[in-house]
């Protein structure tokens, strides 16, 4: 009889710890999809974004000189932006996801309240001089959407994530970017 109910217990725990390590698997399937959207996502963003002039009260020439080395990466992230472009250059040591040649990212054109008003290549150039190669968007867009939507291997869930960014300012504030 002890032999029976001890057998019937381990059944019970081996069952149960089955079902939590196909679980855990799960779940670290899950985080490492939505890390890698996250960082399609910010990759992405950090090349598309404004930077604030500093504050120059008393005309040094250093923050002068600061300023228009800020002001030329604007210049630089408003026209990667306007031409739907994300060069490879600036990246430094980070390798580009595989995700974006796959095809499980996607950019769209947003009108001001937000909604979507049609799709947009994403143009990849080994530098950002290569960017300059390819046409800029017919007129302003003010605001773009990226989506990831990266499928898990087995099938069962996914990551999503959506980013809308505005147009990059070539002039900005002190601490208004």
């Amino acid at each position: 009889m002890a032999i029976t109910l001890l057998s019937v217990i381990i059944m019970v725990v081996l069952a149960n710890t089955g079902n939590l390590y196909k679980l855990l698997n799960r779940s670290q399937q899950s985080l490492q999809m939505n890390s890698a959207a996250q960082s399609v996502i910010e990759l992405l963003r950090s090349q598309w974004r404004s930077y604030p002039l500093r504050d120059n009260p008393n005309a040094d020439p250093n923050i002068i000189t600061d300023n228009q080395a800020i002001l030329a990466k604007n210049v630089l992230s408003q026209q990667l932006y306007d031409r739907n472009c994300f060069a490879l250059d600036l990246l430094g040591n980070v390798d580009l996801p595989s995700y974006v040649s796959q095809g499980y990212v996607s950019l769209y054109i947003l009108d001001r309240n937000g909604v979507s008003q049609g799709t947009l290549t994403i143009n990849q150039a080994t530098d950002s001089l290569a960017c300059v190669d390819f046409a800029a968007d017919a007129g302003v867009i003010p605001l773009k959407r990226i989506v990831v939507d990266l499928p898990s291997a087995d099938g069962e869930s996914s990551s999503l994530l959506k980013l809308d960014i505005l147009r990059p300012s070539t002039t900005c504030a002190v601490n208004q970017c």
